[in-house]
């Protein structure tokens, strides 16, 4: 039971550091501090306000099953799935 509850909780902790870790990489020009600010502040709104981002970007209001189906319809992967259903090859 106590192995169950470790494990349960390394999912959060490990969440957790990947944050700390990918705010403390060091930024490239012509990025500053000011930027390292920034990006903790786009991070807590996306937190705690999620529904602001909703808007902004289609796929947010697709459901999953409806992003894959999506995928699915554009050129590229059509003609890759048409590719690989080829039996010669020497087209």
């Amino acid at each position: 039971m106590l192995l169950l509850i470790l494990a349960l909780a390394a999912i959060p902790a490990l969440i957790g550091l990947l944050t700390l870790v990918s705010w403390c990489r060091s930024l490239q020009e012509p990025m500053d501090e000011s930027n390292r600010i920034n990006r903790i502040m786009l991070w807590w709104l996306v937190v705690s306000k999620p529904h602001l981002f909703i808007g902004k970007w289609a796929i947010f209001r697709m459901d999953v099953e409806d992003q894959v189906r999506a995928i699915g319809e554009t050129d590229y992967a059509q003609s890759v799935h048409s590719s690989s259903t080829d039996t010669d090859p020497q087209q």
